[in-house]
């Protein structure tokens, strides 16, 4: 199978080239949970590509098969890789789910063998549901207001027309199991 590759221009403006921690230390050596999209992607990316820092990411993302195209993260993460393995900086990704007791221990090894102190961890998680590994309890996180209903305004794509929505406030349960997730 055939995919099409893309080039990438890292010299944009959008990471500055001395990116600092709040307390002035230079981003070296970066862990980022969920690494493969949204902020934890640009998170790895700005430390590597910009600031030359090392950077760890761990995420869970869906390679292709015979009969799929891989998740959009799982590109991501392998173009960037690519990218940094040909300019000789170190990017390193562990593709797992990050709440399992083996992907922590995995995390803790590579960080050990390769990385030494970390100065900066990104936490940067977008998962809907969260098993216990110790117990074998799965969590669901919902995204809810917390004491009040709110309303606001939605299209019927159907019919074209705006109307008021509602989203109830979340239920204790809810609020609990989505802090369990995160």
């Amino acid at each position: 199978r055939r995919h099409t590759r893309f080039k990438c221009d890292w010299s944009s403006d959008v990471c500055s080239s001395d990116l600092t921690t709040s307390t002035g230390g230079k981003l070296d050596n970066v862990l980022v949970i969920g690494s493969s999209q949204g902020y934890g992607l640009a998170t790895t990316l700005c430390t590597n590509f910009s600031s030359g820092g090392k950077a760890l990411g761990v995420c869970l993302e869906r390679p292709s098969t015979e009969e799929r195209t891989g998740s959009a993260g799982w590109y991501n993460v392998i173009e960037a890789t690519r990218i940094a393995q040909s300019e000789y900086r170190t990017l390193r990704t562990i593709n797992g789910d990050c709440f399992s007791d083996e992907v922590k221990q995995a995390t803790v090894e590579e960080l050990k063998r390769n990385f030494g102190k970390l100065n900066f961890v990104a936490y940067s998680i977008a998962a809907p549901r969260r098993r216990d590994p110790r117990t074998g309890i799965t969590y669901e996180s919902v995204l809810k207001p917390i004491n009040q209903t709110y309303t606001g305004k939605t299209i019927d794509l159907r019919n074209g027309v705006v109307q008021d929505a509602s989203i109830e406030p979340a239920t204790e349960d809810e609020i609990r199991d989505t802090v369990k997730v995160m």
